[in-house]
């Protein structure tokens, strides 16, 4: 569990690549359907991945939140 604690900046700047593709692929959609399919595509991915970060996020504050508790005990 620590591990992921530690490298979490890994996940952040994935998030952060995939928001700059995701606009650039929406921005570029305007031009031609090819792109607004793929756009299509990474925004289901893209909600996916939102889902994953929040979960994620909340498995650090409950596991944070249970080791305050233990700790303080």
């Amino acid at each position: 569990m620590n591990y992921f604690f530690e490298n979490v900046w890994i996940i952040e700047i994935i998030l952060l690549i995939l928001i700059i593709t995701v606009s650039t692929i929406y921005f570029k959609s305007k031009e031609s359907s090819k792109w607004q399919k793929l756009a299509q595509i990474l925004d289901k991915i893209w909600i996916k991945l939102c889902l994953i970060a929040l979960g994620a996020f909340w498995v650090e504050i409950i596991f944070a939140s249970y080791m305050l508790i233990r700790e303080f005990k």
